[in-house]
């Protein structure tokens, strides 16, 4: 658990420190690809930083997770990587 925190503070601490040096307006939806079953512990950490992200207000459109199990975490490793380059899409790595 006391892993799980470091890991969404320092998410956290880079979405602010990113959004401080420069303003980034996203033109859609942000989706956060979780590489695992929903209810684990990669959709929590998502679903942590989508809750961040909104009630911070460091992003004005919707953040939504996308769950994406198989393969041992491959499948949504490889959903992240092919990501389009609009900057919308993130994906959480094992």
């Amino acid at each position: 658990m006391k892993k799980l925190f470091a890991v969404v503070l320092l998410v956290v601490l880079f979405a602010v420190a990113g959004t401080a040096s420069a303003e980034w307006k996203p033109s859609r939806t942000i989706e956060l690809i979780a590489p695992a079953n929903p209810g684990g512990g990669w959709d929590m950490l998502c679903r942590t930083i989508q809750k961040a992200l909104v009630d911070e207000k460091l992003v004005d459109k919707n953040v939504v997770v996308v769950n994406k199990p198989g393969g041992g975490g491959a499948t949504g490793r490889s959903a992240g990587r092919q990501a389009g380059k609009a900057g919308v899409q993130g994906g959480a790595v094992q």
